[in-house]
């Protein structure tokens, strides 16, 4: 995941310590294309319900089980804006709370991280060739800020060929292309590397292999490779072998601090010395014969087909998490365009005014104030495409207040909420006052004037603590 900005912002100076075999979710990088269009403005519907969708499949899936989530949009905010907005109307506020969903830009991301990140490229092709380059450093600073926001798993959803609608160097023909093979840059980066095993080296590993244990030279942990590793019943031993030119008695403090980082991400180390091991080759393997059955590591051959397994496992994840997104995304469509065929029907018999009957329960209600009695007899008002309510003689205009949520939207009101619980400045009651009113907005519910007025003061209460957007 982080070579995509090791090399974009750092010039290959980023040292990664963790060891990717450890993760359990694979492939770590997606790419994921679909026909989509932008609209006016800066959203790309089929993006939307695509992100949304992948994000909520996975969510079903135990591989993800207490992962959080985070979707950043590569264009604008609206985008991400949309994206929230459906995932509020579908997946549960507990779950969207405890998953820790953020749906922002990549200022939004500054400083954060989440364990599945999905980016949304937006841009899509246009009729007269390739789209103009974009590889300033302003959106430098964009894409390697929202590629390393993702700790196990970034899913890069686009509507783009990188070979006919990019040129090369555009920065989101480089993100996609290394998205379809996030290894190519490493093996760019290992074709000028020496990669010649010490006479040690083969001379150790040719003993183990032969008591039948399965042996990996030069096996890479992030940034750092060790010399030899021992696998055998879900457990691992390192060995280093010294005294060769690459483990010199002057490279020895070197070689020891690199163990000491090493032991702490896990690793247990045994060493094997080159002047030991030439004198007699027994003696001085029998340490590490010894360490090894300690460790509970049994002889079991070289089983070369594991990582092929563990690939296999990774594209098996990967095509049900896209299965089931295509069978929630038809759910999701389906159930929206029932739902506005429903609503073009329920009409105000003489006015011909189309109302929204449903209400659901106010859960935030018991922290808001009590309803006026004017404000009891506002019959539900209908919302339209836009969010704000339809204006009628029998519908009597929203408050001010109503008025301002409208403007705010969802997504601002999440971000309100996020502040003031991260802060703990606010009463809880008022936090969720928030949260429940971004919820309603979000799932076209009628908002309560009441709630609104109540919401509005502390959006200037938290300003007046420091909260900007």
């Amino acid at each position: 995941i982080i070579q995509f900005s090791n090399q974009l912002s750092y010039n290959g100076q980023i040292k990664p310590l963790r060891d990717r075999t450890l993760v359990r979710l694979k492939p770590h990088v997606i790419p994921y294309r679909v026909e989509g269009y932008r609209e006016s403005g800066q959203i790309n519907s089929e993006e939307v319900w695509a992100v949304a969708s992948l994000l909520a499949a996975a969510l079903e899936q135990p591989e993800y089980k207490d992962k959080t989530f985070g979707v950043i949009s590569l264009v604008g905010e609206e985008q991400a804006h949309e994206i929230e907005r459906l995932l509020l109307r579908h997946i549960e506020p507990e779950e969207h709370e405890r998953r820790r969903i953020l749906c922002g830009n990549a200022a939004h991301f500054q400083g954060d991280e989440r364990d599945v990140m999905f980016l949304s490229v937006v841009d899509t092709p246009s009729d007269g060739g390739p789209l103009p380059l974009r590889s300033e450093q302003r959106f430098k600073q964009r894409f390697n800020v929202a590629a390393s926001r993702a700790r196990d798993q970034m899913w890069v959803v686009h509507s783009l060929n990188p070979r006919s609608d990019l040129k090369p160097d555009d920065l989101r023909c480089r993100l996609i292309t290394h998205a379809e093979d996030s290894s190519a840059l490493l093996r760019t980066m290992e074709e000028g590397e020496q990669r010649t095993e010490s006479e040690l080296e083969k001379a150790g590993l040719q003993r183990l292999v032969r008591a039948g244990y399965r042996v990996t030279p030069q096996w890479k942990v992030g940034y750092y490779r060790i010399d030899l590793v021992v696998e055998g019943g879900g457990k691992r031993l390192a060995i280093e072998c010294d005294g060769d030119r690459y483990h010199t008695i002057e490279k020895l403090p070197e070689d020891m601090a690199r163990q000491a980082v090493l032991e702490r991400l896990g690793w247990t180390f045994a060493r094997i010395r080159g002047s030991h091991f030439y004198r007699d080759p027994d003696a001085a393997l029998e340490p590490i014969f010894r360490r090894l059955e300690e460790l509970e590591i049994p002889p079991q051959g070289q089983e070369s087909s594991s990582n092929k397994e563990e690939d296999a496992l990774g594209n098996e994840l990967k095509e049900r998490v896209i299965r089931r997104a295509d069978e929630i995304r038809r759910q999701w469509q389906a159930a929206e365009s029932t739902g506005n065929r429903q609503d073009s029907k329920s009409t105000d018999g003489e006015q011909g005014v189309s109302i929204t009957t449903t209400v659901r329960t106010e859960r935030a209600e018991v922290n808001s104030p009590k309803q006026t009695q004017d404000e009891s007899r506002h019959p539900a008002q209908e919302v339209v495409n836009n969010n704000r309510p339809r204006d009628t003689a029998d519908v009597q205009p929203p408050s001010d207040d109503v008025e301002w949520v409208y403007k705010m939207g969802p997504y601002k009101l999440r971000r309100l909420h996020r502040w003031a619980k991260e802060k703990a400045i606010l009463q809880k009651g008022d936090v969720s006052t928030i949260y429940w009113l971004a919820d309603d907005l979000a799932r076209r519910k009628r908002i309560w004037p009441g709630n609104a007025r109540k919401v509005r003061r502390l959006y200037e209460r938290a300003v007046s603590m420091g909260f900007s957007m």
